[in-house]
């Protein structure tokens, strides 16, 4: 994909800055996330994405120039056990009224206050972040999706700008300590190294 826009980036540690300082929804090519999966099986798959759309944040760079994306998944029930916020995933939540109930909706208590709780939307899976060659992503178009879409992934993009500097700090100290080690650093997380080394097709 040529990249139409000059843009400033400063490096901070192996990742660097969101390209363009700006957090923006991204699809990545199926035949390529199939490809990674074939030797990395942390990496987000199913045979669902060919047709249903995978929504990635990025783009992170790192300082060989290969950028990187970190996945979106939809909140699930075992994640009300979780903690919000870990140096491994971000669960994207809004703080709502304690009488709220949405159908299918996902919530978490707030201990601090019995009058609100969290309702979970999706984990920002930074474990299972991906180097992604120029020509195997696109932005994402959100006017061409059903407005229920839309107003989610708005909400979404909303919360991750205003954690961008927390995304990019846990990024960037997940893919040193990896570099470090030379290979994944848990059963948990991609191998950054080994996906780096088979990028092209």
């Amino acid at each position: 994909m040529k990249q139409t826009e000059v843009y400033s980036v400063f490096f901070l540690g192996d990742i660097v800055q969101f390209v363009n300082e700006k957090i923006d929804f991204y699809e990545i090519d199926f035949d390529y996330m199939t490809h990674l999966y074939k030797h990395d099986n942390n990496v987000y798959y199913h045979s669902s994405y060919k047709s249903k759309l995978k929504p990635y944040i990025g783009v992170l760079l790192n300082n060989n120039g290969i950028k990187y994306f970190v996945p979106l998944t939809s909140a699930k029930p075992k994640h009300i056990n979780l903690k919000l916020i870990t140096k491994d995933y971000l669960m994207i939540n809004k703080l709502v009224d304690v009488n709220e109930q949405e159908k299918k909706a996902i919530y978490k208590t707030n201990p601090e206050d019995n009058t609100t709780k969290y309702r979970i939307t999706s984990m920002l899976d930074l474990r299972k972040m991906i180097p992604v060659p120029e020509d195997k992503y696109k932005k994402v178009e959100l006017a061409s999706l059903d407005l229920n879409y839309q107003f989610l992934l708005y909400e979404e993009h909303r919360f991750c700008i205003g954690k961008q500097d927390m995304i990019k700090d846990y990024a960037n100290k997940l893919y040193e300590k990896t570099k470090s080690k030379g290979q994944r650093i848990s059963k948990f997380h991609c191998d950054y190294v080994l996906l780096e080394s088979i990028m092209s097709l």
